[in-house]
C-alpha cells in the first residue's frame, strides 16, 4: 500500500464498526511541514518533539489515528486518538493475517502496517487485533510499548 494522500473515505463507516473499542484524544506540536489527513496513523518523533504522520523508521512511538487534517504549517496543535483503528495491509512477508491477532505489528506509513520491523527500521505501530474487509485493526496505545 501507499500513504495517505486524502482524507479516508469509509472513516464513519470504520468508526461505527468497532464503536465500542474507544480510545483517548488527546493533542500535540505538529510537525510545521507535514500534511495530516483524516484517518491517518500519527506518530510522535522524540527527536524534534513533533507529531506527524507515521512513516518507516527507529525510535518513533505510534499515537494513534488522525483526527483532523491540515495542510503543512497549517495548525499550532493536531488532534489524535489512540484506540483500535483500521490500516492498510502489507504484501507478501509483511503481510499480517487473523492468525496473527496478538502480535506486534509495525509503521509502513501512515495508512499501512507490517508484520515485521524489517530487520530493526521499522518502529512499532501497536498490537494486531483482527484482519477484515476493512484492513488490519491495529490496538495502537503510545503507552503500551
Amino acid at each position: 500500500m501507499t500513504a495517505l494522500s486524502a482524507n479516508k473515505a469509509q472513516l464513519l463507516e470504520e468508526m461505527s464498526a468497532f464503536s465500542q473499542l474507544v480510545g483517548n484524544y488527546g493533542s500535540g506540536v505538529p510537525k510545521s511541514t507535514a500534511v495530516f489527513f483524516l484517518g491517518a496513523m500519527l506518530m510522535y518523533d522524540p527527536e524534534d518533539d513533533t507529531i506527524k504522520p507515521a512513516a518507516t523508521g527507529t525510535g518513533m512511538i505510534a499515537l494513534g489515528r488522525c483526527e483532523q487534517a491540515a495542510a503543512a504549517g497549517v495548525l499550532k496543535s493536531i488532534r489524535v486518538r489512540s484506540g483500535v483503528h483500521p490500516y492498510a495491509n502489507s504484501a507478501g512477508a509483511d503481510a499480517i493475517a487473523n492468525d496473527d491477532a496478538g502480535k506486534t505489528c509495525y509503521m509502513v506509513d501512515d495508512a499501512t502496517v507490517a508484520l515485521t520491523s524489517d530487520s530493526s527500521a521499522r518502529s512499532v505501530g501497536g498490537k494486531i487485533i483482527r484482519v477484515d474487509t476493512y484492513g488490519v485493526w491495529v490496538a495502537v496505545n503510545p503507552y503500551d510499548r
